[in-house]
């Protein structure tokens, strides 16, 4: 679902870049701010309802599977919060991936880009010795984002998961402010 959202998300503004139908938006909307906002809302939207198609399809089939090994519910400790978490994560996933896309304003470089900080910058940074790489992996964008997907907290985790999201949450943010920033001051 990472790997989805990713590309999804860096595609919904990249493109228009790759194509020049950026033009036709900015001509459309003048006023640059707002159709970046319209944009990311109606992303969001669309990425908040397949999210939580995807998550509760997942957990519904994988509990089914499991059945005769595990008794997983709804009502059983965290996983009701770990599945809303999972739906919130990829949603705020994809915005975070459309604000790099803006960014970078090209298709394969915006995905190689996000690729790496989703899943290779993160093993990476685990690798350094040292309280110090615990702090920092803790504070990555993704890492902290996924704290609010799982049942529990684990022993090594910096953040709590909502603290986690609401790290995620700014580090989102700021990346989108960026991205609006660069739309103002850049030709389309």
């Amino acid at each position: 679902g990472q790997l989805a959202m990713c590309v999804l998300g860096v595609i919904v503004i990249s493109s228009e870049y790759s194509t020049g139908a950026i033009r036709s938006s900015l001509l459309a909307v003048p006023r640059r701010i707002p159709m970046l906002t319209a944009k990311a809302l109606i992303f969001a939207l669309l990425d908040f309802v397949v999210s939580a198609i995807t998550v509760f399809a997942v957990f519904f089939i994988t509990t089914a599977i499991l059945r005769s090994h595990i008794s997983i519910t709804l009502s059983t400790t965290g996983v009701t919060r770990a599945c809303i978490g999972g739906i919130l994560y990829l949603t705020v996933l994809g915005l975070f991936s459309l604000a790099i896309g803006g960014l970078i304003r090209h298709t394969a470089g915006a995905i190689a880009t996000v690729i790496a900080l989703v899943l290779v910058v993160p093993p990476l940074i685990s690798l350094i010795p040292g309280t110090i790489a615990n702090h920092v992996h803790g504070y990555l964008p993704t890492i902290a984002g996924q704290l609010v997907a799982q049942t529990s907290q684990q022993s090594g985790d910096v953040l709590s998961p909502w603290q986690g999201f609401g790290v995620f949450c700014i580090w989102t943010v700021v990346l989108l402010a960026a991205c609006g920033y660069l739309l103002l001051h850049r030709d389309a």
